[in-house]
């Protein structure tokens, strides 16, 4: 079974990356890593 996010001890190698994005009026960062769903950017989801 593959590993998850939340794995105690993963076996991926690290792989981070920073994020950054501006809404609005602020600026937001982002650190992400190997394992983490949509390490590549961010998903925008409009609520209802």
């Amino acid at each position: 079974m593959a590993e998850q996010y939340f794995t105690h001890n993963p076996s991926a190698a690290h792989d981070e990356r920073v994020i950054d994005y501006h809404l609005e009026q602020i600026d937001l960062k982002f650190t992400t890593d190997s394992g983490v769903f949509s390490k590549n950017g961010l998903i925008m989801v409009q609520g209802s």
